[in-house]
């Protein structure tokens, strides 16, 4: 069975997101140590193509800066792939990424 984990934002806030959408880094961390000894992570359009069995996919939703500052890191520790959903701004609304920052989002490979 495939699965697809999907990921807002690393951060530990007093009070929770709304939607329960933020998860600490320890907890992060210990997902991805979990991860990277029990099931094969891989790139989203693979997991989906349904290939090979247990595959699990990490995506971020909304483009959080600590998508790339935390998250980022830690990934690239453990070797784990992920899929990174970016918003670039809202409908009636100015932008919310600005270009430097949608710049070092297509620098990743």
């Amino acid at each position: 069975m495939h699965s697809v984990l999907v990921y807002h934002t690393i951060s530990a806030p007093p009070e929770p997101l709304p939607g329960d959408i933020d998860i600490s880094c320890d907890k992060f961390v210990r997902q991805l140590h979990w991860l990277s000894r029990w099931r094969r992570v891989a790139r989203l359009d693979e997991t989906l193509s349904g290939a090979s069995s247990r595959l699990v996919a990490i995506t971020f939703d909304d483009g959080y800066r600590d998508n790339l500052t935390v998250a980022l890191p830690l990934l690239e520790k453990f070797g784990l792939p992920m899929t990174l959903f970016v918003t670039a701004g809202f409908v009636g609304a100015k932008a919310t990424c600005q270009m430097t920052s949608c710049a070092r989002f297509r620098s990743i490979p």
